[in-house]
């Protein structure tokens, strides 16, 4: 059974998680994959969990303690599967340049 801090709002993990989005999106929008926007959007799966929790106070604690945990398993399965689909195809057909080494600043 989690302790005190699942039993209202966790500040400090919905912190972390807010940052850790806004750091995803932005790896996203920076990335010319399209797996990092699949990372992002389960972080913005945890969010609304902690917006839930939020808005409904009777929301069971270990619901919510779960919820926001278990979140990071298909996460690091997008990780590893994109991960891997990268090393095969620049072992095949080479290092894509960046998105942005074409940009004039």
């Amino acid at each position: 059974m989690p302790g005190s801090a699942f039993r209202a709002l966790s500040f400090p993990h919905f912190s972390i998680d807010l940052l850790l989005f806004i750091g995803l999106l932005t790896i996203a929008a920076r990335a010319n994959r399209f797996w990092p926007y699949w990372i992002a959007a389960f972080e913005l799966i945890a969010l609304g969990v902690h917006g839930a929790r939020a808005l409904d106070p009777d929301l069971v604690p270990i619901v919510y303690s779960r919820m926001i945990g278990e979140v990071a398993y298909p996460m690091c399965l997008v990780l590893v599967l994109g991960t891997y689909h990268y090393t095969r195809r620049t072992r095949l057909e080479g290092v894509a340049p960046k998105p942005w080494a074409t940009l004039r600043w």
